[in-house]
């Protein structure tokens, strides 16, 4: 893999083989559950999590540039008091 990068003119970066995996462990995770993409990547739930899936500076500048999002229960479907209304059978 190094040998390609360096015939593109790209210098390789450290842990490329991590990284690299790292990634498509994160990107299928915004669609599909987990559990599916562990499965998929043959490995467990808490390797994912310790291992790949990883705050990025993406992550980061994603979050500084979307739109805030309103609370659970006020975009409708709210009380007229603007809380939302609980289940029976939860606690208060």
């Amino acid at each position: 893999m190094t040998k390609i990068l360096e015939r593109a003119g790209l210098s390789p970066w450290k842990r490329l083989f991590h990284s690299m995996r790292s990634r498509r462990q994160k990107e299928p995770e915004r669609e599909f559950p987990r559990h599916v993409v562990c499965a998929w990547m043959g490995n467990s739930a808490a390797v994912a999590a310790k291992s790949y899936l990883l705050v990025t500076e993406e992550d980061y500048t994603k979050a500084m540039t979307a739109e805030p999002t309103p609370p659970k229960g006020t975009e409708t479907g709210g009380t007229k008091s603007g809380t939302a209304r609980r289940s029976k059978g939860h606690a208060n």
